[in-house]
């Protein structure tokens, strides 16, 4: 028994100074060396580095964020998202809170795309997007949307968009009136691409409302919905829409519900001067009765008339 108890006793202090002495991973220099242009330092590095991510090694990739450039940091945060666990997630999560850096590209998708540092929250953002973020995501950007700085301002929406967390839609409400055009439109894109139902009230007030500088965007957006209320809101807009752009989002967007009255409005622009919103209006009405194209207005005038009475739409 007493001989047992030494041999645990030595294996334990084996074990320590094994420990001690071992070399410490200079992730710093692997980082270096994986971007060498010698071809075989540079894949006996990203060989070494592939096995610390298989090893879940999430402090070394940790410490990268903490003290490192932003080349370094941006492939940090992408090993951290290949390693996927628990403990990884909360070290992204927390470095969204953290990040103070918000210079936003010009194309935050392509950034998105190519893991661009500078856009690192997005990264980021992108990131928890595909592991699943933990509870508090959306909050620890949420401070952002209050900032006085107009850059950091627009991160703050582009990120929420990128979490894809329908609960952010609520703290995106407010923005989608605010003064500054990009602020807004920014805003209601976002918001409308969250799909949560809370938002297709707002986009409405967007897109009927004369002056609005996101109306555009509005209607792109409410196309990702069939809610019941968005027909009625457009017919009753549209008589007085002049602007053939938005004419033409209009005719689109209505032609996507199975509607009589809408039917009858697509009839009724099958003459607009605008040969974009004929074009499209013809495609929508063949697109809810099923009848083929290349008919004139009065033809379609008189079908209507003859078939509008208790219309079953084709499924």
């Amino acid at each position: 028994m007493r001989l047992g108890r030494w041999s645990i006793l030595a294996a334990v202090l084996v074990a320590g100074i094994w420990t001690h002495c071992a070399p410490q991973v200079d992730i710093h220099g692997l980082f270096a060396k994986a971007s060498s242009s010698n071809p075989r330092i540079a894949a006996e590095a990203q060989d070494k580095i592939n096995r610390l991510i298989l090893e879940r090694r999430v402090d070394l990739f940790q410490a990268v964020l903490e003290n490192s450039d932003d080349d370094l940091r941006g492939l940090a945060l992408i090993f951290l998202g290949r390693i996927g666990t628990p403990e990884a997630v909360e070290v992204l999560a927390g470095y969204l809170a953290a990040e103070t850096r918000f210079q936003v590209s010009r194309d935050p998708i392509t950034a998105l795309r190519q893991g661009n540092p500078i856009d690192s929250r997005f990264l980021v953002a992108r990131l928890l997007n595909l592991l699943g973020p933990p509870d508090g995501a959306v909050e620890r950007v949420l401070s952002s949307l209050d900032s006085s700085d107009h850059e950091e301002k627009v991160a703050a929406i582009l990120v929420l968009g990128a979490l894809g967390e329908p609960s952010a839609a609520p703290y995106l409400i407010p923005l989608a009136t605010d003064p500054d055009p990009e602020i807004q439109k920014r805003a209601v894109e976002t918001l409308g691409r969250l799909r949560n139902p809370v938002a297709v009230p707002v986009l409405l007030d967007r897109a009927v409302e004369p002056q609005s500088v996101s109306r555009r965007v509005a209607l792109s957006m409410l196309d990702l919905y069939r809610d019941p209320t968005i027909p009625e809101r457009l017919l009753e807009a549209f008589p007085d829409v002049e602007e053939p752009p938005v004419r033409f989002a209009m005719v689109s967007l209505m032609g996507r519900f199975p509607d009589p009255r809408v039917v009858s409005t697509l009839i009724g622009v099958l003459d607009s001067p605008d040969p974009n919103v004929r074009r499209m209006a013809e495609t929508r009405i063949c697109e809810l009765t099923h009848r083929p194209p290349g008919k004139s207005k009065s033809d379609w005038e008189r079908w209507w008339k003859e078939n509008r009475q208790g219309y079953r739409f084709p499924s």
